[in-house]
């Protein structure tokens, strides 16, 4: 025990009654309400006017200022104000120990406080946590001096015992409850799904981002099988083995490491996610939270990456061929339209000689030359080295006067179809490339069939939204006129597309086709702003 002064001979209180004053204030009540009780119980034990509790308000930027949060001064309740340390008993008892003025208080001390109570004695303690952090002190004051110090000491002592132990009760829930909160607004502020459900299978949280995923609201599907609601149905069996076997075992496929899964919303819609699932340890057994993602948009914007790069390559394929092909077709042509020149001038040279051997060889040698004027005339219309002369064209009527006149040239045994909408708008197209683009398109398709079937020539408006030419591998939208040439053959392979418009490729065998037939309709179609 240690004083500040000599003790004075007063009356001394009595000591049974104290220690029955002090076990029930010790047994006060929980919760906010002990304070005050202890408060007024130690004035009472000790039969003084004045009791109370402060805390450090805050012990950075404030650590000379203290709270009373229970104050019990002339036998009435009064506390939440603050006071400064200095110039006051407190300053010698906070985070230091038991100290006892017993009399002479106003004289020693200059804080108002002590002459607005007419402080005469007074005793405090500190209190302290567990750890030995300073959480406040309790003190006493009265109008007199005081007696029986080692009495106050000890049952300072025990009341302040139970004073500590509540203040780091409240201390540890306001920490506990901070951290909930900021936990709290951590998952409800998180952009991915947050969705936990216990060892049965039950949800027990559905965030915010969980909700506008997956169209359900938290109130509504707390407690019910989680399975059942976001799991698609065929996928469900699985998901049970593999909750069965975590149970029996404590090891899981997907535990620790993304995955990508299908979900279902709430109107039944599948879509692509991410999910990564980990197991707490709960009050009543495992609890399994999953940070789920919604990777639609981000897999439609990879699948249009890649679109985007195989249009960027065919069309660089496709340029580089076709200034390949125009650059050949000119020099060839020029080369061919000498070679012609000198067959027509031997040809002019041999008349009158009667040599037929050599004028049926120089025949021969024009007709080849022709054949191969017919290829550099191809070859410069897919490169757009060859342009016609567009003007409105009504396609219907001009298709079916071409297929009254190409009906006799294909086999008996190749059925025409047309399927023409009348209301279709002139095209401002060169026929004569339209009657090519036909020919190429029914011969393949006579091929496919191997001379046997139907081909169906179809003409209407089309509005095209958010498609790719399979040839030049750009985006196409907008309204267009739709020709469409179809057969009942085998149809055209996956990988064959790939390369159908290339000038030279072909499926056919050597000497039955040169490849150039769909590399015309390319340079066609792309010359008059089609695809």
């Amino acid at each position: 025990m240690s004083t500040e002064m000599s003790t004075p001979q007063t009356a001394t209180p009595d000591a049974r009654e104290c220690l029955h004053l002090a076990a029930a204030g010790v047994a006060a009540e929980r919760g906010d309400n002990v304070f005050r009780e202890l408060v007024r119980h130690i004035a009472l034990a000790l039969d003084v006017d004045h009791a109370f509790i402060g805390i450090l308000e805050d012990e950075i930027n404030a650590p000379d200022t203290v709270k009373v949060i229970a104050g019990y001064f002339f036998r009435r309740f009064d506390d939440g104000f603050t006071y400064n340390l200095q110039d006051t008993p407190c300053a010698n008892v906070i985070g230091q120990r038991f100290r006892c003025y017993p009399e002479r208080v106003m004289d020693l001390f200059a804080d108002p406080h002590i002459r607005q109570l007419q402080t005469e004695g007074y005793a405090g303690i500190p209190l302290f946590d567990c750890h030995g952090k300073v959480l406040g002190l309790m003190a006493i004051a009265d109008r007199k001096p005081l007696c029986d110090l080692p009495l106050i000491e000890n049952l300072l002592k025990i009341f302040s015992v139970r004073a500590a132990v509540e203040l780091e009760r409240l201390n540890a829930d306001s920490a506990r409850g901070k951290s909930e909160d900021r936990l709290r607004a951590t998952v409800e502020a998180a952009l991915d799904c947050i969705i936990a459900m216990d060892r049965d299978g039950r949800v027990i949280e559905f965030n915010p981002a969980a909700e506008r995923c997956f169209g359900f609201r938290k109130a509504d599907i707390l407690g019910r099988r989680l399975a059942e609601l976001i799991i698609p149905e065929r996928f469900r069996a699985s998901h049970e083995a593999g909750m069965s076997t975590f149970l029996e075992t404590g090891a899981g496929a997907y535990l620790g490491r993304r995955i990508e899964v299908t979900a279902m919303r709430a109107d039944g819609s599948e879509f692509p996610a991410e999910l990564a699932i980990a197991v707490a340890q709960g009050g009543d057994g495992e609890i399994f939270i999953g940070y789920l993602r919604d990777i639609a948009e981000r897999q439609k914007a990879e699948q249009q990456r890649r679109q985007l790069e195989a249009q960027l390559r065919q069309a660089q394929k496709m340029e580089a061929i076709g200034q390949l092909t125009g650059g050949i077709a000119h020099d060839f042509n020029n080369i061919l339209t000498a070679m012609m020149g000198y067959v027509a001038l031997a040809e002019e040279h041999t008349q009158g000689r009667n040599d037929e051997k050599l004028a049926k060889y120089l025949d021969r040698i024009g007709r080849s030359g022709q054949r191969a004027r017919d290829l550099i005339q191809q070859m410069l219309t897919f490169s757009r080295g060859q342009r016609g002369e567009p003007r409105p064209v009504p396609l219907a009527s001009l298709i079916k006067e071409w297929v009254n006149l190409i009906a006799s040239t294909l086999s008996s045994s190749v059925e025409i179809v047309t399927e023409l909408d009348p209301g279709t708008p002139a095209a401002m197209v060169d026929p004569l490339h339209i009657e090519q683009v036909l020919m190429n398109l029914c011969i393949n398709a006579r091929d496919a069939m191997q001379g046997q079937g139907t081909v169906t020539i179809a003409l209407h408006p089309a509005h095209c939204a958010d498609c790719v030419c399979i040839s030049c591998r750009q985006p196409v939208a907008g309204q267009y006129i739709e020709l469409a040439v179809s057969d009942t053959g085998p149809g055209i392979a996956p990988d064959i597309q790939e390369r159908m418009f290339e000038p030279f490729f072909s499926t056919k065998a050597p000497g039955q086709g040169s490849g150039m037939g769909l590399a015309m309709v390319h340079g066609i179609v792309h010359e008059y702003g089609g695809h």
